[in-house]
């Protein structure tokens, strides 16, 4: 090879030799920038994965909450039919015991945060049922009252209010739970569906007709 040709080699090495660093440039750049979408892929799936797992929690509990309150109506339910039955036929008012209230703790904490995932029905509902509740917490409160002073009538009276409100909150339970709409019962239907004792049901009635009479049935 002649003096002019090694040169022309030469040359030419040096006019390749900065395509090729800018290919490698290039390469680093795009491994680095694929590195980084990488990194912040696995971070947002990780983020979202935990929210998720989060949000399902939250709605667990929102829904072992509504499952309690109802279980629990049913158990304040039957003590206050006993009791009721107690008055109406004069019977000592003993062996019988009552929550003091019925908490909607974990609704109250979780609900506010998940309520985007329910339904619009279902939302409707659960201020329903947080409201009633309050009627029922207060009802609880005049039972336990009148059964210090003894007024019997007036316990009937407490006693009826409460069950209404109490058969009330347990079908938004069930509503709730099931997110279907279910036709309305009356209180004695609710009691009859849910298979309450039949003498305490048929002393409600009595003390509800003796109430539409103002206590002229039985004068308590």
């Amino acid at each position: 090879m002649d003096i002019e040709n090694f040169q022309q080699c030469l040359s030419y090495i040096e006019y390749a030799r900065p395509a090729k660093n800018s290919l490698e440039k290039i390469i680093a750049v795009g491994g680095t920038l694929a590195g980084a979408a990488l990194g912040f892929a696995l971070n947002y799936f990780h983020a979202k994965s935990k929210e998720s797992r989060s949000t399902k929690n939250k709605l667990m509990c929102c829904d072992e909450d509504v499952h309690r309150i109802r279980a629990y109506l049913t158990m304040e339910i039957k003590e206050v039919l006993r009791l009721n039955s107690k008055l109406v036929n004069r019977k000592p008012l003993i062996d019988y015991r009552l929550q003091d209230s019925i908490s909607t703790l974990l609704i109250d904490e979780y609900f506010p945060e998940v309520a985007h995932k329910f339904s619009r029905n279902q939302r409707y509902w659960l201020q329903e049922l947080l409201n009633n509740l309050k009627i029922v917490n207060s009802m609880l409160s005049e039972i336990k009252e009148g059964k210090r002073i003894g007024k019997p009538y007036e316990m009937t009276l407490s006693c009826l209010s409460f069950i209404d409100s109490a058969a009330f909150s347990s079908y938004l339970c069930t509503m709730i739970l099931s997110n279907t709409v279910a036709p309305r019962l009356t209180t004695v239907e609710f009691l009859q569906a849910n298979e309450f004792d039949s003498s305490l049901v048929q002393d409600y009635s009595l003390a509800e007709s003796n109430a539409l009479h103002e206590n002229k049935e039985f004068c308590l």
